[in-house]
């Protein structure tokens, strides 16, 4: 039997020589700007949701086009699991490194190529049309992503360290985020309300173009993660998504309820809450832009922090104290956020709301990976994270609706409070705790 593309072999022929493997630190880093780099791509679609809404779905009723804009960025999750399965078989068998080079890299073009589609006016009906299916691709890839990110650095940290290092990559999420509010308040900055609605708003799209070519470079020289080299050297698995359905199917499921409980709410202060406040309750645009940008990195700078916490006391202790003050906590902060009129209680109320639900971000990427097995950690993670967030994914859309309903954000708290209470629940009922020692074989 012939060997494996990529230079690992089936277990029938002897692998090539091991390079040496990725220092913790290096490898946590890659992961942490892959991941940026995702997630700037994805959160400026939210970030300029008003925008988009006036230039591919024109509509008499403003609230129409949201909800098709918000319909849109579903879309973009829906196609995840395919990804997830595609670059998971492909980082299971032919390396982690190999998927993380080609995912980052496409993001990044179906980004750019956002920023460059011509608009309803201009195209009619193929523009919608364009925009969905460039969503769709930046879904397909972002599905490989962090779940690859999140194995890379893994495998790559001492055990007793990997909540501290695989920290770096919902850092990097989050961070991506951050850029983004930063990105978007610089371009309000410099044009006025006219150029940005005009033109201003492709601007932040583009600049994702050298920000990709940066972090490719930097891929582009990383060597493989120490367990999959190992791994490689004895034998891979022909097909890790029939062994993850056939053996880790409890694990997967586990990983999904986890993913859906911590990001079904941080989904609606990156997606949906730019566009409540600029457009339903008339904030600045600008002012806010800055506002979330100094909110967000406010809060990353707390998970190295929080992964510390759960190498000292163990994943699931840290996680419980997360969700469980969150659904404490869903009603009084969506009630001030409805009711607050300043923008820096409104700042003050936000990073108070993204400090707790922080707490299992950073842990959550990790756990999911965690609970799968060496030969299937990628495709099993991936699958487990990305069918988790199609969940998620029509969370923006439901609270559109919602506060086109009620004229209210007060009942969305409903929604951030089951999250809490689903996180909590799923670790009760069985996960179990992934801290302690290597990981699984």
């Amino acid at each position: 039997m012939s060997s494996i593309p990529g230079g690992y072999n089936d277990g029938l022929t002897r692998a090539p020589a091991r390079p040496s493997p990725a220092k913790p630190m290096r490898a946590a880093i890659a992961g942490g700007l892959g991941s940026l780099v995702e997630y700037f791509d994805f959160a400026i679609y939210g970030f300029v949701a008003v925008y988009i809404a006036q230039h591919f779905f024109p509509s008499d009723r403003p609230a129409v086009g949201v909800l098709a804009t918000m319909g849109a960025f579903a879309v973009g999750y829906l196609v995840r699991p395919i990804g997830g399965w595609y670059f998971g078989r492909m980082g299971d068998r032919h390396g982690r490194s190999k998927a993380l080079i080609i995912t980052v890299l496409a993001m990044g073009v179906c980004t750019t190529a956002i920023g460059l589609l011509p608009s309803y006016a201009t195209i009619g009906i193929f523009a919608p049309i364009g925009l969905l299916v460039l969503r769709a691709l930046q879904g397909f890839c972002a599905g490989g992503e962090v779940a690859g990110a999140a194995s890379y650095t893994a495998e790559s940290a001492p055990a007793g360290r990997r909540g501290f290092f695989t920290s770096f990559t919902p850092m990097g999420t989050t961070g991506g985020y951050a850029a983004a509010a930063i990105v978007v308040g610089l371009t309000t900055l410099v044009l006025s309300s006219e150029q940005m609605s005009a033109w201003g708003w492709r601007i932040p799209f583009l600049v994702v173009a050298p920000i990709t070519l940066l972090c490719t470079f930097f891929r582009l020289k990383l060597e493989d993660s120490p367990e999959f080299l190992e791994m490689a050297s004895q034998k891979v698995v022909k097909s890790p998504l029939r062994q993850v359905l056939s053996q880790n199917l409890v694990q997967v499921f586990q990983a999904a309820f986890l993913t859906f409980a911590t990001f079904g709410t941080s989904t609606l202060v990156l997606a949906y809450f730019p566009t409540f406040f600029i457009s339903v309750r008339g904030f600045d645009v600008q002012p806010y832009y800055w506002m979330m940008a100094v909110v967000i990195s406010l809060a990353l700078l707390a998970f190295p922090f929080v992964g510390s916490l759960s190498d000292r006391f163990g994943r699931r202790h840290v996680m419980l104290a997360g969700y469980v003050t969150l659904a404490v906590l869903a009603y009084p902060l969506f009630w001030a956020l409805q009711n607050t009129q300043s923008l820096a209680i409104l700042g003050i109320i936000l990073l108070g709301y993204y400090l707790v639900n922080g707490v299992t971000i950073a842990t959550t990427y990790l756990v999911t990976v965690e609970l799968m097995p060496r030969p299937v950690r990628y495709t099993g993670s991936a699958l487990g994270l990305n069918v988790g967030l199609i969940a998620i994914s029509f969370g923006p859309s439901v609270a559109a609706e919602v506060v086109n309903r009620y004229n209210s954000l007060v009942p969305v708290a409903l929604w951030a409070g089951a999250c809490g209470l689903i996180g909590a629940a799923t670790l009760l009922l069985g996960v179990r705790e992934t801290a302690k020692g290597e990981l699984a074989k």
